[in-house]
Order: structure tokens, then sequence, then C-alpha cells
């Protein structure tokens, strides 16, 4: 007899976790339906353990186990009776192989903001520009802080979403804006911790079968109460290990549902692909915030900003010659933004540095004015470089 391609038994798998999902978010708790789905996603679980061997077969064995266990006791509790929990039985079980050692995940955790410290949401409308993404993102807050409220009364949850995708160009302020989403969440009892965990696509994606689904397993783990952050999300569906990935993460997001959010991230384009590209992913990732570029005002806003936080000053004439500059840059889809304002800010030092060696050589006196100040040459230099 042949046996079913692993692919198609993790589609199957997918397919019966979501039917449980949709079974116990429409009828506020699980049917007889839905929990014969989580059987029937622990047998595709088990099926797969009989078809792996070593560490990959044990991952598939406690997933089914902890689905067991849980459509059981549920079963239990609403008086439902179900059909007999699938063998653990490995009847074709296959050699165990020797594993490659499983390669470190490379993640970027930032602790949670103080909460005696700056408010997170005050911080997030002092950042330049963005005014649709703060807009959308307040009400994404609102509705999931309503239901929290509802949740502490011990009344009915609505059906919502905590998970978010983030498009727009490199530098477009992303990753800062999910920072300080995590802390409000916090603030507002969504999630418990508030800190983030950064991670790109391709720190999730190993070169051996089972490492990918292990990196994320890892990533998923640190990021429980708080927000994993994966920028470049489209590259997991373009790589061949998507079908260890998607599940996992998929499995990470319905147990941990109350204390995790996910925020993927990329461009507009490819993340739509992304989302498409699933049910799993299109039905969790509702709530879509555009990071439009920056405008040139708005770039030498974050100029100056960058200035007055390192104590930096810059002449009239200098700051009347950014806004050209800007405009010509941004028109270079790789000049990356607040990352291109960042780069002609430290040009700009190097610039300002060669300038007082050359007073510092010359005997020329220096006055503390001078030291801290970019005058127009030294923005030209930037520019230039």
């Amino acid at each position: 007899m042949t046996q079913p391609d692993i692919s198609l038994l993790e589609t199957e798998f997918i397919r019966n976790m979501e039917r449980a999902r949709l079974d116990r978010a429409q009828n506020g708790e699980y049917t007889k339906k839905g929990l014969e789905g989580l059987v029937n996603a622990a047998a595709c679980q088990f099926k797969m353990y009989r078809m792996t061997g070593g560490a990959e077969a044990m991952r598939h064995k406690d997933t089914a186990a902890e689905i067991l266990k849980e459509a059981y006791q549920q079963a239990k509790k609403l008086g439902i009776i179900l059909p007999d929990a699938p063998a653990p039985a490995r009847e074709t079980a296959a050699p165990a192989q020797p594993e490659k050692p499983a390669p470190a995940v490379t993640v970027s955790v930032k602790p949670a903001p103080d909460p005696d410290g700056p408010d997170p949401e005050e911080e997030l409308e002092k950042l330049v520009g963005l005014k649709e993404a703060k807009e959308t993102l307040k009400k994404i807050i609102n509705t999931l802080t309503y239901n929290n409220m509802r949740k502490e009364r011990n009344l009915p949850e609505l059906v919502t979403s905590k998970h978010m995708v983030f498009t727009g160009h490199a530098g477009t302020g992303k990753t800062t804006v999910a920072r300080l989403v995590a802390g409000i969440l916090r603030k507002h009892g969504v999630l418990s911790r508030g800190h983030l965990v950064e991670v790109n696509a391709n720190d999730l994606v190993k070169g051996y079968v089972g490492h990918s689904a292990e990196a994320t397993r890892k990533a998923g783990a640190e990021a429980i109460g708080g927000i994993l952050f994966i920028d470049e999300a489209y590259a997991i569906t373009k790589s061949k290990y998507a079908e260890e990935i998607i599940p996992t993460l998929l499995n990470i997001m319905e147990d941990n549902r109350n204390d995790l959010c996910v925020i993927v991230a990329g461009y507009a384009d490819d993340m739509t692909e992304f989302v498409n590209s699933n049910e799993g992913i299109r039905s969790r990732f509702m709530n879509f915030v555009h990071f439009p570029d920056y405008s040139a005002e708005e770039m030498c806003t974050i100029f100056e900003r960058m200035c007055a936080s390192k104590g930096q000053k810059v002449t009239p004439e200098a700051l009347e010659i950014l806004k050209p500059i800007f405009e010509e840059k941004r028109k270079d889809p790789a000049f990356g933004n607040a990352r291109g304002v960042r780069n002609i800010f430290e040009k700009a030092i190097e610039a300002l540095a060669g300038r007082m060696d050359t007073l510092k050589k010359s005997g020329q006196a220096i006055s503390d004015e001078e030291m801290i100040t970019f005058t127009a040459p030294d923005i030209r230099s930037a520019a230039s470089a």
C-alpha cells in the first residue's frame, strides 16, 4: 500500500486544525465537529511520526499527544463521545538516521519598555510621519484592549486577531513601531511581557529536514508574552522548507493565542503573496498596516532629531540644502528612508571630524559651537560620499 506524501499530511493536518479553530470561534467552545477535527489532526501527526525517524519523529509524536490531550479533556468536560485515539505504534517505522546538530537561531530580543519610563503610546505618536499607520494601529489596539476588558469581566469574547502584517520599504519604521506596539499591548493587559523578538525569515530557513521547524519553535517560545517580528517573511514561502515553517508557526500561534502576537513584515506585493499562500495564514493575519516612504520634509525632521539626540547642531544654510538632497535621494529605492538619513548623518560626522582635524593642524582655535555644528560643506560632502 502506498504511503501518503508527508506534504499532503501536513496540508491535511492544517486543514483539520483550522476546522477545529473555526468551530471554537463560531460557537464559543468546541462542538463534536471541532473535536473530531483535533482527533484527525493528531492522526496526521501520528502518520508522520511513523514515516520519519530520530528527533523529527518524536516531535510529531509529542505534537499528536498534546492535541489529543486537549481534545479528550474538552470532550469529557462537554460530555461528547469521541472515537478512539489513533495508536502511536510505529508499525512501519523508518530507521532513525543520525542528524546534523541544529544550528542556533539568530534572534534579536528587545526588552519590554520600562513601566516607569516613557509611555509607549506617547512615543508612537511622537514618531515622524506615519499618520495613516498610527490611525490603523490605534483601531487595532483599541479593539484588542476592548476584547481584553470583556474577558476580564467574563463577558463573551469577540473573534479578534492580534496578528499583523506590516508592509513598506526598508527604513520606514516597522521594527521601531513593532517594539512600541509590544509595550502598548502589555500596558493594556493584552500581552503579559511586552518584549519584542525579531528574526529575519532567513534565520528560520535551515539546511536540514526538521531544523527549520525547530528554529521556528525556538523563536516562538522566546516570544511568548510579547511579539514575534518576522522581517522579510515572504521569503519563507519561497523556500523549500515552507512546509516545515508554516505549520509550525501556525501551531505556535494557535497554542499561544492568548499571549502572543506575530507581526510579519516586508514589501507590500510580496506580503500579499505570502498571506494568500496558505489558508491558515490568511485567516490569522487580518490586520494590515502600511508604512509609506518618508517625504523629503519628514527626512529633514528625522535628521534634525538625530542631531538633537547626539548634541549636534545644523546651520540654516546646511538645513536649506538638505531638502533638495533628500528629494533626489528618495527617488532611489535603495536609499532606505530613515536608514538612508542615518547614513547621511554619519557621513556628515565624518566630514565634520575631517574639517576639525584640518583646523587643529593649522593651529586655529576651535570653539565648542564649531565642534558640534554641521555646515553646508559637511552636508554636501556627506551627500556625495
